[in-house]
Parts: structure tokens; sequence; C-alpha cells
């Protein structure tokens, strides 16, 4: 009877273990690391050879930790994995030889937890990994911070009486915290012509609006080339980010954002378009002048605030409504009227657009 409350201690302690994932295809060095874990009561949940024992190992038991080879044999390597991972919310170290650096700029860009360099020490793997468990815990804490800020500042500007280009500047200046961008586009897509408004970010606190005609005289092209550049372009459905080689295949698709590109030198950007109502879409898209500066923590941010964004889409259009003439044309429309529901309450707007918002 005495023995048992130490039984229990252990088996409370067991569980309380973190468990780390190995994927590393050399058995020398990925024995040498379960060793070195182990003795530091670390539990390995397995070894892994390729991304896809290693992806099967996850459904089975989702580890705290991954420990990944950049380099696997096999035609995915830990590069791959790595991407994956993230979307996981699973964080991971790097387990490098002698990578080349265009291998380890790529590495970096999926932003590790850290490094460590083969043949590594007891010492440095231990330390690394209690930096990495802080950094992890810190990541997550900063992502719910960032989202209430960010909800926060949003809701702000829902109750404020700014109008559409107002409140617009005020989004850019309240996103750039989070989103990093050199220039924004917002607008409902149309099939006729391009109806977006641009937002340059001049420097830390100057920012300016950027509408047709102006975007007009900074392309030299008139706004009927415009126009027609823009019915020319593929239009992005889901949330996705361009940098590299895909940015250059959909330039070539999308030659509204190649004008945008070459005349605000952007490298990378992230399109993140909202569906209103099932039947209209309306599209942030961030533009950059850093190749990297998108990752999936950005899409996520913005996922986790899209019913947020829909209000503050729905309350800026309503304001441009109230500047309508009081005398208008009447027109016949396919669309029945539509009771505001409860959070659209005290917003105004009788246009169709507003009705498919609403």
């Amino acid at each position: 009877m005495k023995n048992s409350p130490d039984n229990g201690h252990e088996t409370v302690a067991a569980s309380l273990k973190k468990r780390i994932l190995i994927v590393e295809d050399q058995f020398i060095e990925a024995h040498d690391l379960q060793l070195i874990l182990e003795k530091a009561n670390y539990e390995v949940i397995g070894i892994a050879r390729s991304v896809e024992q290693a992806l099967e190992q996850i459904e089975i038991e989702k580890p705290d930790l991954v420990f990944l080879d950049i380099m696997l044999k096999g035609s995915r390597n830990g590069i791959e994995l790595a991407h994956i991972l993230k979307e996981k919310y699973i964080g991971f170290i790097f387990i490098s030889a002698n990578s080349s650096k265009t291998v380890l700029d790529k590495a970096k860009t999926t932003h590790p937890y850290g490094f460590i360099v083969k043949p590594f020490r007891d010492q440095d793997v231990l330390t690394t990994l209690e930096i990495a468990f802080y950094r992890q815990q810190y990541s997550l804490e900063s992502q719910l911070m960032q989202q209430f800020q960010l909800q926060a500042a949003i809701t702000e500007i829902i109750n404020s009486n700014l109008k559409k280009e107002e409140a617009l500047l005020a989004f850019a200046k309240v996103a750039q915290t989070f989103i990093p961008f050199d220039y924004l586009e917002t607008g409902f897509v149309t099939s006729t012509h391009y109806d977006n408004i641009g937002i340059v970010r001049r420097n830390l606190e100057q920012y300016q609006i950027i509408n047709l005609q102006k975007l007009s005289q900074i392309a030299v092209l008139s706004e009927k080339e415009i126009n027609e550049t823009y019915r020319k372009s593929k239009v992005d459905k889901k949330p996705i980010i361009y940098s590299e080689e895909t940015l250059i295949n959909n330039l070539q698709e999308a030659p509204i954002k190649a004008l945008i590109a070459h005349n605000f030198g952007i490298k990378s950007y992230l399109v993140f378009p909202l569906s209103i109502a099932s039947i209209q879409s309306y599209h942030f898209t961030f533009y950059s002048r850093n190749l990297t500066v998108y990752s999936q923590e950005h899409l996520r941010l913005l996922e986790s605030l899209e019913t947020l964004f829909h209000q503050f889409i729905a309350k800026i259009y309503s304001k441009e409504d109230l500047n309508l003439p009081i005398k208008k044309t009447e027109v016949k429309s396919t669309i029945s009227p539509v009771k505001p529901q409860e959070d659209f309450e005290g917003i105004i707007g009788n246009s169709s657009q507003m009705s498919t918002v609403f």
C-alpha cells in the first residue's frame, strides 16, 4: 500500500512528458537523438524515415514537437513536411548537415523553432528544444492576442461614422501592424470593369488612396485599358499567397496584378476573398515588396475574423448609399427586399449591391 502513491506520481509524471517525433532517414543520427531525448525525460513517439511515414505517425498520435531533417531521401523533403506541420499547428526543429544557402533560405521561410547542425551535442539539442517549447507557447499566446487586438480595432471602425474611403484608410493603418503591406487592394469582384480601391503605404504613417483615375495616371494607361486588363484576369476564389514561381505564373494569368506589381515594385501578395451572400465576392489583396513576408499565420488570422469583415464591408458600403441623391430612378430588380438581420441593425442601404451584402 505504501508504494501506491509513488506509483501514481510516476504515472502522472509520465503522462506530462513532452512527446517528440523524429523525422530522420539516417539510422545512427536518429537513434543518437532518441537517446539524448529519452535521457532528458522526453518521450520519443516514433522515428519516421520519410514524409509519408511522418504523416502516418502524426495521424496516430500528434506530437508536441518534431525534429525534422531538411534533406530526406525520396521525392518529398523536410521543407515540404514543414509547411504541412505549420498548417497542423505542430512546432518543429530542423536538423541540418551541409545544406546549401538556397536550401537554408527556403527552410527559413517555414519559420522553424530552431536549427541543430550535425553532428550535434547533447547540450545543443536540449537547449534548442527548451527554447523551441518557449517560443511555441509564446507564439500561440501571440496569435490569440493579435486576433483580439485586430478584432477590437476593426469593431471600433465599424462603430464609427467614417465614410468608405476614410474607413478603408483606418482599416489599412490597423491591418498594417498585423499583416504588413506596401499596397492594399480592396473591392467587389465585377465582370465588367475595375472598381477596386487601392491604398499605397508611403511611409510609417502616410497612406494614400489609389482609385481608378489615380491608377490610370500612375500606370500611364487609359481607364478603358485598365478595365480591359482587369476583365482578362483570373479571379481567385480561395485565400492564397503568391511568391516566387507561383507569383510569376499568376502575373501571367492575372495581368491586373502584373500592372500593380510593376508600378509598385511588388514581389509577393496575399489574396483573401470573401463570399458575400454566396453570389458576390469581395477581395482584400495585400501586396509587399518583400519576397517572403506572408505566411499561413496571416491567412489564419484573416479567416478567424471573417464574420467581422462581413460587418465591416456592409457598414462602409452602406455609408456610400447615404450620399445618394434623394430622387431615385426606379429600377426593376430580381432581388427581393431583405429585412436586415439583428447584427445589421442601424445599417442603411437600398441598392441592389447592399441587398446582396445583407
